[in-house]
């Protein structure tokens, strides 16, 4: 808990958690999982 991010186990790239979008408060537009 309390990560910013994680390896997605499904494509195997590094994504941001969903603490770190609220720490950012906006989306990147990447089409990522959160």
């Amino acid at each position: 808990a309390g990560q910013l991010n994680y390896v997605d186990p499904a494509t195997g790239y590094t994504v941001l958690t969903q603490l770190a979008h609220l720490q950012r408060g906006k989306c990147c537009g990447s089409a990522c999982r959160h």
